[in-house]
């Protein structure tokens, strides 16, 4: 199972043992992943939903704090 870790503003998609997969994105300050889904946070507000690739799939929000998935939802603060 993959899991996503923030390294000075940037994105990296890492593997069960910790290695690096691939980076995502960078400038942000949260994110989350579900599946094969990462939702990101950035800096300036803009909340994007990205594929594991790091492919954007669309911009979902901007001037949030904060966002997450909630079961089959997104929760933007």
């Amino acid at each position: 199972m993959n899991f996503v870790k923030i390294n000075k503003g940037k994105v990296e998609l890492r593997n069960s043992w910790g290695i690096l997969v691939r980076y995502i994105t960078d400038k942000a300050k949260s994110c989350n992943i579900s599946k094969d889904l990462i939702l990101v946070t950035k800096i300036n507000g803009q909340v994007e939903l990205r594929k594991d690739n790091g492919m954007l799939i669309r911009t979902i929000a901007t001037g949030a704090e904060d966002a997450k998935f909630q079961g089959d939802s997104i929760l933007v603060i």
